[in-house]
């Protein structure tokens, strides 16, 4: 059994609580760099550390491992004692050893890519050629430039470990989003809000305000597994195409965050429906009766053409944007195959389909699609909508929720609700409907499963209890 590592200085608290405040205190590693911590200058925690140099290059590194054991009980993961900090320290040396090892080994041959932010470059390339819709492309590159190359873009892919994904991946998670409404000047620092908002927090108590920072935890979560999922979709393309070295994928290991995503999802009921219609303006009730109608998204349904709709068959074509690059097809109920020949019927076929009649554009009059509904035009008519209808106020993509969740409540497949919404596997539709299947299965099984036939009456009484 091996001993376990012992430190004239630093491998207990009290031990710690001697050493001069303010100051590195270290000590080498059997496999190369050093174990550090920083005392702290006040009564407070101690950090760990770890520092290893490039035998090529004498450039030094150090990363911060996690807070020592001073304060609170170690956890192997953002409290570590003396052991745990030596060896992840060690473990930390010898990535660094077989990411140089493999650098030496080709990683840094001509077209290769050396760092997270070269492997950014490549995949947004990549994303404006491949994708159908540029802004994809471009929502992915802001992404990257405000969460991740800050902290990673400077280090080389073969020097990246899990750890200081999972460092980065904490960090992000922890703090505030970020102050936006102005242009930021170069070299302006990034200003980050409170997770609850001043102004609100004042007025809540204290249960209150424990619920909606415990709610706004979960939704930085939420947001950092997007980051965590756009930097492992980069590094993931640069290894497939060869860019990268396939025997060092540290990111593979680290997970996201689970048990983050809400799982109240609003939707109308039919009379809720019948209400909201009832209470909109022409243009924007017939916009809210093909959402209705269709499930699809805002933009694909102010998009459509004339020509879109397809009598015959009853179905609405969308030629989606996104990572949706088939054409797609929605087919409709008798019902809604009714309202949509209507709203075409004398209409010439590349005309749009959903017109705004009732508004003089000004400053986008020119914009292509003017006639037609543009970008935020439905927030307004929506909000009063819903408060002519007497409803809790929804956003317009919650027509979509409204679709969907209707779909399963009568017992329609998973796979084809998913199809109608134009999504490529049923994952999506079970993250956000998935707990309104099992009574519709139940449902449906007992409406149309065969009655065979192949028991006996039973001979069994229920049993009646006189008090």
């Amino acid at each position: 059994m091996p001993r376990t590592s012992r430190s004239a200085a630093m491998d207990t608290p009290t031990k710690r609580k001697s050493l001069p405040a303010g100051a590195y205190h270290q000590e080498p590693l059997p496999a190369g760099g050093y174990l550090r911590y920083r005392c702290p200058a006040l009564d407070r925690a101690g950090a760990w550390f770890v520092q290893d140099r490039d035998p090529v290059t004498g450039k030094l590194a150090q990363t911060r491992l996690g807070e020592a054991d001073d304060k609170q009980q170690a956890d192997d993961h953002k409290v570590f004692d003396y052991a745990q900090a030596r060896g992840a320290a060690e473990g930390w040396v010898k990535e660094r050893f077989l990411a140089r090892k493999s650098i030496s080994s080709g990683a840094s041959s001509p077209g290769k890519l050396r760092t997270v932010r070269d492997v950014f470059a490549y995949y947004i390339a990549d994303a404006k050629q491949t994708r159908k819709a540029v802004k994809t492309a471009m929502d992915a590159e802001q992404a990257a430039a405000a969460n991740i190359l800050p902290e990673l873009g400077d280090i080389l892919v073969a020097e990246l470990t899990a750890d200081a994904i999972e460092a980065w991946r904490d960090k992000l998670a922890d703090r505030g989003r970020r102050k936006t409404g102005w242009t930021r000047l170069e070299g302006e620092e990034v200003e980050y809000l409170p997770l609850v908002p001043k102004k609100a927090a004042k007025s809540m108590t204290k249960a209150q305000l424990a619920e909606a920072t415990a709610l706004a935890v979960k939704r930085r979560k939420s947001s950092t597994n997007r980051d965590l999922a756009l930097l492992k979709a980069a590094l993931n393309l640069a290894a497939e195409k060869g860019k990268i070295p396939r025997d060092h994928m540290p990111w593979a290991m680290v997970k996201l965050y689970r048990g983050v995503k809400g799982k109240r999802v609003r939707f109308l009921s039919v009379a809720e429906q019948v209400r909201l219609v009832n209470s909109c303006p022409s243009d924007f009730r017939q916009l809210v009766q093909g959402a209705l109608f269709t499930g699809a998204r805002y933009g694909d349904l102010t998009g459509a053409l004339v020509k879109d709709f397809d009598i015959s068959n009853g179905s609405l074509r969308f030629d989606r944007k996104g990572k949706d690059t088939n054409i797609g097809h929605v087919y409709l109920t008798e019902e809604g195959t009714a309202f949509f020949r209507e709203l075409v019927a004398g209409r010439a076929p590349s005309e749009l389909m959903f017109l705004r009649h009732d508004v003089e554009r000004g400053s986008r009059k020119d914009a292509k699609n003017a006639e037609g509904w543009l970008k935020d035009d439905v927030k307004s008519p929506m909000r009063r909508a819903c408060i002519a209808a007497q409803i809790e106020p929804l956003v317009f993509y919650e027509l979509r929720h409204t679709y969907a969740s209707s779909l399963i409540a009568k017992g329609v497949p998973l796979m084809i609700v998913a199809q109608q919404l134009g999504q490529k596997s049923t994952r999506m539709v079970e993250e956000h409907y998935g707990h309104l299947a099992p009574n519709a299965t139940k449902d449906t099984i007992r409406a149309l499963a065969p009655t065979l036939g192949i028991t006996e009456p039973g001979k069994v009484a229920e049993l009646k209890i006189q008090i």
